[in-house]
């Protein structure tokens, strides 16, 4: 049924790197702590969603996670887009609490919650049917460049936060129609696949649909770094402990060494090659590596590469190690 999952390891992984490499006293660590949770909630309420995906009877459909897609001189993304023989719906996921004020003739919504004072906050967020309606034209407009007879389309913003209380500001009829909470929409698929009885896809056609949008999905890079202007000596260095989680280990007799533990390991650098990778670069010279790794001497932090058999590029004074 899932096509393409969710990229779980993307940048939630290199959001939890960042925080984990600066000092708590760091004027960006909250804000980064803050985008990361916000983050992890996100991708948890979109991960509650299969469950009510999987309870849906009556045909049999695909589902794409996080399509990302070049529409004219910029870029789209859809959170989920269900792909059924007769008809498709694009999902705008929410995970959002408090109560949601919802205001299309606006285009706002405001959100009304109680921060961790007391005090409620209202705040005003970008407008999801407005969202939803924009990616369901550029979608459409996207998919008539496919050879493919043109089929109905539908759009819906789902909430994924049992404790969002929803209200309407104004046009209550249009909100009724698009916004559902996650526990009621394998019923409303379901009105949606008795009303869309006719498939306007054969079996080639869409696979010839997927196959366009696994090839054409550019998933969204970001350099942290450079997002949050953050330079590469602010970052804390050195080998994380794999038991503690602690920085930095000591290289020891051929071992690394956690002085808040005492745990001892032989390959805990591995790790800390792959932060460097994901974090900084996929390319480091060797003084970048001994820097990192807290290793004074470049021929031991060479011997210690070297069971890795790691691409380089380059010579001399220019060779850098290529990190997987």
């Amino acid at each position: 049924m899932i096509k393409k999952l969710r990229e779980t390891a993307g940048i939630i992984t290199i959001l939890a790197i960042l925080l984990s490499r600066l000092p708590k006293s760091h004027p960006k660590y909250e804000r980064i702590r803050n985008d990361l949770e916000k983050r992890k909630a996100g991708e948890y309420g979109e991960d509650s969603l299969d469950y009510f995906l999987s309870l849906i009877r009556g045909t049999d459909f695909k589902i794409l996670h996080n399509i990302r897609l070049r529409f004219k001189d910029y870029y789209f993304q859809i959170d989920t887009l269900l792909l059924f023989p007769s008809f498709f719906i694009i999902l705008e996921v929410k995970n959002l609490t408090g109560t949601l004020l919802f205001d299309p003739n606006h285009q706002q919504l405001i959100q009304i919650r109680t921060d961790e004072s007391g005090k409620q906050v209202e705040k005003a967020m970008t407008e999801p049917i407005l969202q939803v309606k924009r990616q369901y034209s550029q979608f459409r407009e996207w998919l008539s460049g496919i050879d493919v007879p043109p089929i109905p389309g539908e759009m819906l913003v789902v909430l994924t936060n049992p404790n969002g209380i929803v209200k309407s500001l104004s046009n209550p009829q249009l909100v009724q129609e698009m916004v559902v909470k996650n526990t009621a929409l394998s019923f409303r698929i379901e009105k949606l696949i008795s009303k869309y009885g006719t498939p306007g896809w054969n079996k080639k056609e869409m696979r010839k649909v997927i196959n366009s949008l696994l090839k054409h999905n550019t998933p969204l890079q970001i350099n942290l770094l450079d997002y949050y202007e953050i330079s590469i000596p602010e970052l804390l260095t050195g080998v994380r402990c794999p038991k503690c989680s602690e920085l930095a280990m000591e290289r020891w007799n051929a071992r690394w060494k956690c002085h808040h533990c005492k745990h001892t390991c032989k390959k805990a650098h591995i790790n800390a090659l792959n932060e460097f990778a994901l974090l900084i670069s996929k390319t480091a010279s060797i003084k970048e590596l001994c820097d990192f790794l807290h290793i004074a001497d470049p021929v031991r932090a060479r011997r210690l590469l070297a069971p890795m058999n790691l691409t380089t590029q380059g010579k001399n004074r220019y060779l850098k190690y290529i990190l997987p």
